[in-house]
């Protein structure tokens, strides 16, 4: 690893990485609020239930439907 080739190519690599990371990061993000309003607004009365997330709410109501409303 001593040589600057190979430096370089990991500085590089890791660079891209960081990159990924960040944009991925941010559509994270970007889903995690169209989940909390998508839930917020299908999911009301379970959502205001005391521990029940955008995330619980939704894989809720995947498993079982319409019927939580």
């Amino acid at each position: 690893m001593g040589d600057t080739t190979s430096l370089q190519t990991l500085a590089m690599m890791l660079r891209l990485l960081a990159e990924r990371w960040l944009y991925l990061t941010t559509k994270l993000r970007e889903l995690d609020a169209t989940l909390e309003s998508l839930t917020k607004q299908a999911t009301k009365r379970l959502r205001n239930q005391f521990g029940v997330g955008s995330q619980t709410a939704a894989t809720l109501l995947a498993v079982a439907g319409d019927n939580l409303l």
